[in-house]
């Protein structure tokens, strides 16, 4: 079996662009070193970790921080899908986002990337049960 390669192609307002841009020639320049990756990929996940707290006060309580997901087995759906479900919407705000078709300006996609970062944790720790 031979690999596949799939070549994605993201078309982003303004706004988005210039804010990549920004973050590119600011964290990475023109090379990335393996040193300057990984503390992109400390800063990213430390953003990530910190959206999740904000937003986990609103779905969680300190004893059940997967609580929201519960809430889909009391309708039949199993947690592990719940987040899947949930991941699957955010990612196509963000192609949304990156289409110019999102209608809710608010979002921010690198905060929507940052919450995809979540939702992985959350179906690691539940498949980890």
């Amino acid at each position: 079996m031979s690999a596949a390669t799939t070549v994605v192609t993201v078309k982003l307002d303004e706004r988005s662009l210039r804010k990549v841009r920004a973050m590119l020639d600011r964290r990475l320049g023109k090379k990335t070193s393996r040193a300057e990756l990984f503390k992109l990929h400390r800063e990213i996940c430390a953003e990530a970790r910190a959206i999740a707290r904000k937003k986990n006060i609103d779905y969680g309580d300190a004893h059940d921080a997967l609580a929201n997901y519960r809430e889909a087995e009391a309708a039949g759906v199993d947690a592990p899908r719940a987040i899947v479900a949930r991941a699957g919407d955010k990612w196509r705000r963000i192609k949304l986002a990156a289409a110019g078709k999102l209608l809710l300006k608010d979002d921010d996609v690198p905060d929507m990337i940052n919450q995809l970062v979540h939702f992985a944790a959350a179906l690691r720790e539940r498949k980890r049960r």
